[in-house]
């Protein structure tokens, strides 16, 4: 091998390692400052929706986490009168998010795309979120909770 070949491998290996290491590292970063440009002081609250093992949850499931890790449902809590976003994906099927005891919802969960919503709850109360689409064998045990608590609570 010429000492040409050497160096053009080298580049070679050192542009794919730039590409797996710093686009990732890129695109989380834009979703970040983009969550932070959106929320401007709000909490903001990250749903996954998972029909494999029929859950919503907040444990981000990307890339192979969605297959191994058994992720626990959301509990959300909120103090009463303060507003904050919730940003829902979906990590496998089409899902439809609601809270039917406040009449949010039911809205379309794509795969791979958010859905913000922006929030304010004045009533204090445990409210149950869930999927109204089927989406799975798993689908009736989608719920996750929204605890909204009395002032700073």
């Amino acid at each position: 091998m010429r000492w040409k070949d050497g160096i053009r491998e080298g580049m070679a290996l050192t542009v794919l390692l730039l590409i797996f290491v710093g686009l990732p590292w890129a695109i989380r970063a834009y979703e970040n400052g983009r969550v932070r440009r959106l929320s401007d002081g709000r909490p903001v609250f990250t749903l996954y929706a998972n029909a494999t093992w029929g859950t919503w949850t907040t444990t981000p499931l990307v890339g192979w986490t969605y297959f191994w890790r058994k992720p626990e449902p959301a509990h959300i809590r909120v103090p009463a009168g303060q507003p904050f976003v919730l940003r829902i994906t979906s990590v496998d099927v089409h899902h439809s998010f609601g809270i039917p005891q406040l009449g949010i919802g039911p809205y379309d969960v794509e795969p791979g795309r958010f859905l913000e919503l922006e929030l304010k709850i004045d009533e204090p109360g445990l409210y149950t979120f869930m999927c109204y689409t089927v989406c799975g064998r798993h689908h009736e045990t989608m719920m996750g909770t929204l605890e909204v608590t009395e002032g700073g609570q």
